[in-house]
């Protein structure tokens, strides 16, 4: 869980312990593993709708913010890439953190 919070991170010491903490005890829930485990696996569907996403995005240039991370190990930073392509007025901010980005640049990000 540590890990989770830490890797990638510029100052892994100025993140909070309460986080990893809280989610150690969150997942040691009864069925919390099983119902991690489904949520992880029906992400397939989610990029089944890909298509669709971006045809809505190619469609109706909606505005878009995308804040995004470089140290990411779940969602790598060409998936913010990807918007590019289908929106041409994106407000694209890449931040040099990891995937809980709100941990070191939650204030930069809130007032954007």
């Amino acid at each position: 869980m540590k890990w989770q919070y830490t890797h990638g991170t510029r100052n892994p010491e100025m993140v909070n312990p309460d986080t990893w903490h809280l989610d150690f005890l969150r997942m040691n829930r009864p069925h919390a593993h099983k119902v991690n485990l489904e949520l992880w696996h029906d992400y397939q569907n989610n990029l089944k709708q890909y298509p669709k996403w971006q045809q809505y995005l190619r469609e109706n240039e909606p505005r878009l913010l995308v804040v995004w991370v470089k140290n990411e190990e779940y969602f790598p930073e060409s998936g913010a890439e990807a918007f590019k392509n289908d929106v041409k007025n994106v407000d694209y901010n890449i931040y040099d953190t990891d995937h809980f980005v709100l941990e070191e640049d939650g204030f930069e990000i809130i007032n954007k």
